[in-house]
Order: structure tokens, then sequence, then C-alpha cells
């Protein structure tokens, strides 16, 4: 009976997988199945998932990944003293563990990168690029400096704003995420990470570690992936309209401070002297904030950091390999949303 219960896990999971991947599949050819998964499937799951890790006065996601080497260490000592047939039993038992996160995987986060559409975006003239990024340091200017909110209004904020944008991308949850605290921040600074979310327990976690105005649009960005919106520049994009639809002096402040940086590290590549002319006329608060982050950054930037970095782009190009997936992007729909907005009015 044993057997035969271990032999069902198997077959289960192993099928879940391939119809993961029949999925996937699907979604990388047609926009229309990917939307169609996306909003079913994909949001069921992220549901189902958000229901039980809200609950959870912890990171379950910082949980798993400290077990598992306790796990790998466990399953190398069962395949040692294993016997015969039984070393293959417990190979395939772990195997279909392993199968269910990544069908997991694929239908809470990878399904939903091809889910959104190709936003209207030109190229930029330099005035243009001069003009945003100018537009952003009197946005900067009039919030003066602001402190971090706690993260339970955080998150209710974001929620509240991320529903009143009625952007059709989005796939809101039924309730909003609990924003958790990285345990581990030292090792989460090394590796570069300020915010993270994991598809397979559908959380939101943020490395309150990182200088303080990092830690709302970081949350922003995360909330972006858990409502569909996989690529990265996008996930940015829609945080920081987010940010804005708050009202919420701080998380505003956060957002125009962390895309200023952003678009000033372009303009620089282009212009060192205009670009060093406009950051001479931000406020004090708001150097010294980018100044604390650049302080952080080169104190923990190393190997392990540029390792994380590349591993991050490898599996954005393997889930959404187009021009759209990277951060770059993030700096062009910005660019677009500032020029049409001051055109319009």
């Amino acid at each position: 009976m044993k057997n035969k219960r271990r032999n069902l896990f198997f077959t289960v999971s192993f099928v879940l997988s391939v119809l993961s991947l029949f999925i996937l599949i699907l979604s990388k050819n047609s926009d229309t199945y990917a939307a169609f998964f996306n909003k079913t499937l994909a949001a069921f799951l992220r549901n189902a998932l958000l229901s039980i890790s809200n609950r959870v006065p912890f990171s379950l996601f910082e949980l798993l990944l400290c077990l598992a080497p306790a796990f790998f260490v466990f399953f190398l000592y069962l395949l040692k003293t294993a016997k015969g047939k039984y070393v293959m039993k417990r190979f395939f038992s772990a195997l279909a563990v392993f199968l269910l996160l990544f069908s997991l995987s694929i239908n809470t986060f990878f399904i939903s990168f091809d889910t959104k559409e190709n936003y209207s975006v030109s190229d930029f003239t330099e005035s243009d690029i001069c003009f945003a990024l100018s537009y952003l340091k009197d946005k900067i200017n009039a919030c003066g400096m602001v402190a971090y909110q706690d993260a339970g209004e955080l998150s209710s904020s974001l929620f509240s704003a991320f529903s009143r944008l009625k952007a059709p991308e989005l796939i809101l949850t039924r309730e909003a995420p609990v924003i958790k605290k990285i345990k581990n921040e030292a090792l989460a600074s090394r590796l570069g990470i300020l915010g993270i979310y994991s598809p397979v327990t559908s959380e939101i976690n943020v490395n309150f570690s990182a200088p303080e105005y990092t830690a709302c649009f970081s949350a922003a960005h995360e909330m972006a992936h858990l409502f569909g919106v996989a690529r990265e520049g996008e996930a940015c994009f829609f945080g920081y309209l987010a940010s804005l639809e708050t009202n919420k002096s701080g998380i505003v402040y956060s957002a125009y401070l962390s895309a200023f940086e952003a678009l000033f590290l372009e303009f620089y590549s282009k212009n060192p002297a205009l670009a060093s002319e406009i950051y001479a006329s931000l406020s004090d608060a708001a150097k010294n904030d980018l100044q604390s982050y650049r302080d952080y950054y080169f104190k923990h930037h190393g190997a392990l950091t540029d390792t994380a970095d590349k591993i991050n782009g490898e599996l954005l190009d393997l889930a959404a390999p187009n021009k759209n997936a990277d951060y770059g992007f993030f700096t062009k729909l910005l660019i677009n949303r500032i020029l049409s907005e001051n055109l319009s009015n």
C-alpha cells in the first residue's frame, strides 16, 4: 500500500509538470491563452497561497530556503543508506516534490510574463530625458524629507492604489498581502536584494536594513509581481504608478526618488555635465538619501552580488526573452508617461 501511494504521488507530480509545461508553451505562443490562464489558474493559485502565507507571522519562503540544504543532506543520506530498488524509490519521491514546486512556479509566475501589452514607447531625445529628470527633481523637492511608515499601512495603501489603477494587466488578490521583513538582512544585502516576491508562497519580503526610502518602492514593485506583472521593467512602472496613486507622502517620495535615480544613471551616460547640474539642485535630504544608498551598495557589493545579478538576468531572459523584460524598459515607460502627462496639461 505504501509503495502504491508513493508511485501515485510521483505519477500525479509528473503529470502536473507536463501539463504545466504545455500551458507555458501555449502561453508563450498566444497572448490570449496567457491572459486566460493568468486570470484563472494563476490567480486561483496565488490567492490560495496568499491566504495561507498571510496567516503565518514569518516568511515561509525564507523558511524553505533555510531548510533546503538540510533536506538535500537528508536526501543524500537516504540514498546512501537505501539498498537495491529502494534507492530509485527514494529518488523518485524527492523528484516528485521538486516537480510539484516546479509546476507551482510556472503556474503562479512564469505564465504572466507574456500577458502584458507593449506600451507606446518612442525613441527619446536628450532634451526629453532632461525634461523628465528635471520634472522628477521638482517633484522630489516639493515632497521634502519623509520618513518610512508602518508596513501594515504601506500594504493597505498600495493594495488600494493598485485597485484604483484599473489596469487590465493587473489581477488583484482577494486580500492585501502582508509585507514581511527579510530576517537574514545581511545575506540579502550581500546579494543586492531590496525586495523579493516568492511565487511558491505568494509572499512579499522587503529588506528593511537598506536605506529607508527604498522600502516603499520595493514593496510596490514586488506587489506588482503578485498581481501578475512579472516583467521587471513593467513591475517598476506599475509600482511607480501605484505609489503615486496612494497620495501618501512617504510612498510618493520613495517612488519619485527611485525613479530619479534610475533615470539619472541613464542620462549621466549621455550628458554628465547637465545630469550633474540637475542633481546638484536636488534637496539636501534627497541627496543624503541617494548617498546613503550608494554607501550601502558599495559596502555590500562583491562577487556574490554580481553572481546573484547574473542568475536573476538569466532567469529573466529564460522566462521573458524580449526587450520589455529588463529594468531599462522602466525608464522608457517613465519618460513616456511624464511627457504624455505634461503635453496634455
